[in-house]
């Protein structure tokens, strides 16, 4: 249904393109500023890859509040619940915004990751009829390859590399 997370070119169904679209729908985001990822300086501190789901992402960005709901959003620090539904109300039903709350003025969800967990599915029918050896070759075809330390902020420099 969606091709990814990351909001792409035009004509193209994301998971953030379907967000944001919402947030602007509701008056969060300005029609001045939407669409420009950018001028909103909207950050993922996660991505998805062709057959890659996620349950749950942290995204960052910029948004047009109400003073009224400012000033609260400030004193509690998370944005109401009637908020939520609102943009919620305007989400399809396999896509929520689950909390919100005010960050820095520069901080990106990008640069404040510093974990990521996985979980792999394999199907039980590719398990059947194989020997250890089969079974263990087929679970390296799960064995990360990538080094990920660009998508962690400061603490990619301490992650070790992927290695096989």
């Amino acid at each position: 249904r969606f091709q990814g997370l990351q909001m792409a070119q035009e004509g193209t169904v994301t998971i953030e393109g379907v967000v944001h679209n919402a947030l602007h729908e509701a008056g969060a985001i300005s029609d001045d500023n939407a669409g420009d990822r950018k001028k909103i300086k909207w950050s993922s501190a996660s991505r998805t890859d062709k057959g890659v789901h996620a349950v749950a992402c942290v995204c960052s960005t910029k948004l047009a509040i109400d003073r009224d709901i400012d000033a609260r959003i400030a004193k509690f620090g998370e944005v109401p619940q009637s908020i939520l539904d609102n943009w919620n109300s305007r989400l399809p039903e396999d896509i929520r915004v689950l909390s919100a709350i005010r960050w820095g003025k520069n901080t990106k969800a990008h640069d404040r990751c510093n974990l990521r967990e996985y979980e792999y599915l394999l199907p039980e029918s590719a398990l059947s009829g194989k020997s250890a050896e089969d079974l263990q070759s087929l679970l390296g075809k799960f064995e990360g390859t990538h080094r990920f330390h660009n998508f962690v902020g400061n603490l990619g420099r301490s992650i070790r590399p992927v290695g096989r």
